[in-house]
């Protein structure tokens, strides 16, 4: 069985989380040490790359609540921090970068279309 690289995001990964996170002088050293230490924990409990994982709360909320504390040896209280702070990361991430909550952002033509609708 030939193995396929998976390809890369169209939208912003943990990777470019992570990055902006480290960046974030709005944030503490704890908070970005905990972000950070969460964003690496949750990428490898999904057995993804940073780079592979999406930086956004809905594309990750139901793959990360089928994680279980033991395959992880982890507490549940553990993964339950790890949970949080993914998550209030990615909000604080979304924005940070102006990354869309919902799918990947739109392509510049279609950004122009939208912008033209009469609201």
């Amino acid at each position: 069985m030939l193995m396929q690289t998976p390809p890369a995001l169209i939208e912003p990964s943990f990777e470019n989380a992570f990055a902006a996170i480290e960046r974030g002088l709005d944030l503490s050293e704890a908070t970005r040490r905990h972000w950070v230490c969460s964003l690496n924990q949750i990428a490898r409990a999904l057995d993804r790359p940073l780079a592979l994982v999406p930086a956004r709360w809905t594309a990750l909320r139901l793959p990360v609540g089928r994680l279980h504390q033991h395959p992880l040896d982890v507490t549940p209280k553990t993964l339950a921090n790890h949970k949080a702070n993914v998550k209030a990361a990615l909000r604080w991430f979304a924005g940070d970068a102006d990354a869309p909550v919902r799918g990947a952002p739109l392509r510049p033509d279609w950004a122009t279309l939208r912008d033209a609708i009469q609201g």
